[in-house]
């Protein structure tokens, strides 16, 4: 099966003709040397990808920026299941990432924190009649 779903591995399209992605049951993984790539399916629920390096990061939005100019959305929770597990690890063995550390949970953290924030924020400009739109 991991046959079928990796002989399709090809270069993404580029930015200009895709400049923004959604993406979902994903995983960030850190190198040794500290680049980040976000790894996991597209919006269309079959193509796989492996980004450049994340360069920034928008926890209130759920967005990232990779070094390619490209950005993404995460679109819900990072991968739990073990079928995209294994083809997660299957797309970071095809890009030399087997050694680098998962580091999902810190990405999810900080939108659930931002989520909180905003919400937190939503609820006391409702209380004071108040806010910015």
């Amino acid at each position: 099966m991991l046959d079928a779903i990796l002989s399709n591995h090809r270069r993404a399209p580029d930015v200009a003709s895709q400049p923004f992605v959604k993406i979902r049951r994903w995983q960030v993984v850190r190198t040794a040397n500290g680049d980040e790539m976000l790894v996991g399916v597209l919006d269309n629920g079959f193509t796989w990808r492996v980004t450049t390096s994340i360069v920034a990061f928008r926890a209130s939005n759920r967005r990232i920026t990779t070094q390619s100019g490209r950005l993404y959305e995460l679109n819900g929770a990072p991968a739990v299941e073990n079928l995209d597990l294994l083809v997660i690890a299957a797309h970071r063995m095809l890009n030399s990432l087997v050694h680098a550390e998962d580091t999902s949970e810190i990405y999810w953290r900080a939108v659930a924190n931002a989520t909180h924030q905003i919400s937190a924020h939503r609820c006391e400009c409702a209380v004071r009649q108040e806010c910015d739109p």
